[in-house]
């Protein structure tokens, strides 16, 4: 009797996944710096006041110290999957 783990996996889909992951990475990123050019160039335009000040302040920390890393995190984990997958087509071929 044999009790080991089976695992089927579907190249091509997982593949698939791998290229979708991607491109909602990127899309996120790209809608993320457009917000933040309309956010840095749009808000308070003519008039200063202090809750443009605090929200361009709070965006511009928050921006610049999760969205890159973010972003880069997905795309290495898409990236990650990839290899996985071409391993096991080592492995298995």
């Amino acid at each position: 009797m044999n009790n080991g783990l089976y695992l089927a996996i579907n190249e091509g889909l997982l593949l698939d996944n791998v290229s979708n992951i991607k491109s909602i990475v990127e899309r996120f990123y790209q809608d993320m710096e457009n917000l933040n050019n309309i956010i840095n160039t749009k808000i308070d335009e003519g008039i200063q006041t202090n809750w443009a000040t605090d929200l361009k302040d709070s965006w511009n920390q928050y921006y610049t110290s999760d969205i890159p890393g973010t972003a880069e995190e997905m795309t290495n984990s898409a990236t990650n999957l990839e290899k996985a997958v071409a391993e096991w087509k080592l492995i298995n071929r």
